[in-house]
């Protein structure tokens, strides 16, 4: 109930509106141009509490107007999903749309007769609403970038016998004699060639420098 609002010495109550069918049709017809419950309710001069306890009490029952209302939300919400899934298919595939020509502020443009002036637009397909539409269709599948990834195993699996013991290093050694008898042979190797001129022209050293 209202709470009452004191006007001079007698509360006065504001009245509740009741849910007539014009004022039912006006609330589907704001919800179809907007596609707001909230924004519906306003414009329809009712709060948004208001609409959503009408919209429930209509689901409870089978007829009536209220039973009526609310079958007539749900189907403007269902042909809006619809339209909206129709757009996103075209945006994703891409293709050659006529779309209605907007003015300046927004609003659609007409001719002299009245008739909604229409222009054939070229859309490039969307790889990202392609990608979007996929997850939809099929997340086992396509489960985007966002979907959660089975954990790693809590413990690495234990090594092969095949690699659990470190090669015989004896194999070197063999590889080496059947190059040996192939007549190549190996020379050691030298560490720096600095050292190597070194050990071959030795430089005499300053002792009157070093005193």
């Amino acid at each position: 109930m209202p709470s009452p609002v004191f006007r001079g010495s007698l509360p006065y109550v504001p009245l509740r509106p009741k849910p007539t069918r014009e004022l039912l049709d006006r609330i589907v017809a704001n919800y179809r141009h907007t596609g707001d419950v909230t924004n519906a309710a306003i414009r329809s001069g009712i709060s948004r509490s208001t609409l959503y306890e009408w919209k429930a009490r209509g689901e409870k029952v089978t007829s009536g107007l209220l039973a009526e209302s609310a079958k007539n939300l749900a189907l403007a919400r269902e042909e809006e999903i619809a339209m909206d899934s129709i757009r996103h298919k075209q945006l994703a595939h891409g293709g050659v749309f006529k779309l209605p020509v907007h003015d300046k502020q927004g609003r659609v443009m007409k001719d002299k007769n009245g008739e909604v002036v229409f222009k054939e637009v070229v859309m490039l397909p969307n790889r990202q609403a392609l990608e979007t539409r996929l997850r939809w269709m099929a997340p086992d599948r396509f489960p985007g970038n966002g979907a959660k990834r089975p954990a790693p195993p809590a413990e690495l699996p234990p090594p092969s016998v095949k690699y659990a013991q470190p090669r015989d290093p004896g194999h070197i050694y063999r590889r080496n004699g059947v190059l040996k008898d192939r007549g190549i042979k190996f020379q050691p190797s030298i560490e720096t060639t600095a050292k190597k001129d070194e050990e071959a022209n030795p430089q005499p050293v300053d002792k009157e420098k070093d005193s």
